[in-house]
């Protein structure tokens, strides 16, 4: 996928989903349930989430986000970046660890690029999968 094409990608999940937070901070509303930041990294042809927070908890809606996620990065042949962290103003009991939530992204194909130096969180990234990609060619 072309710097053009993510930029499109970008464009169409902006008009799929409701800015919430106002113009400093690049949160958005998916299907009601997910609050996600969600935006093109500095880095060529890669996507970078900042944040993934359900309203909706043990739904499954991360789960269905995080499978068209990975599915749109390996259609489009980009890489996802992630902030892998607990967040919110309290860490209720059903919040995942940060240790919980980075095995739940381990599982969608993403990798530890490092431990946070505050020991709150990992940075993680995702590369597209070639195989699923002449997969779905055929």
């Amino acid at each position: 996928m072309s710097i053009q094409d993510l930029t499109s990608f970008l464009e169409r999940w902006n008009k799929s989903t409701t800015e919430i937070g106002g113009l400093a901070n690049n949160r958005r509303l998916y299907q009601e349930a997910l609050e996600i930041d969600l935006v093109k990294s500095a880095r060529s042809n890669t996507l970078r989430l900042n944040a993934l927070k359900s309203r909706k908890r043990r739904k499954g809606n991360g789960t269905k986000f995080m499978k068209w996620l990975i599915k749109q990065a390996d259609r489009g042949d980009f890489m996802v970046t992630a902030c892998v962290q607990p967040w919110g103003h309290s860490f209720e009991q059903s919040s995942l660890s940060k240790d919980a939530l980075r095995d739940w992204f381990i599982k969608y194909g993403f990798k530890v690029v490092w431990e946070y130096p505050d020991g709150k969180g990992y940075e993680m990234i995702r590369y597209p999968n070639v195989q699923d990609n002449e997969k779905n060619a055929a």
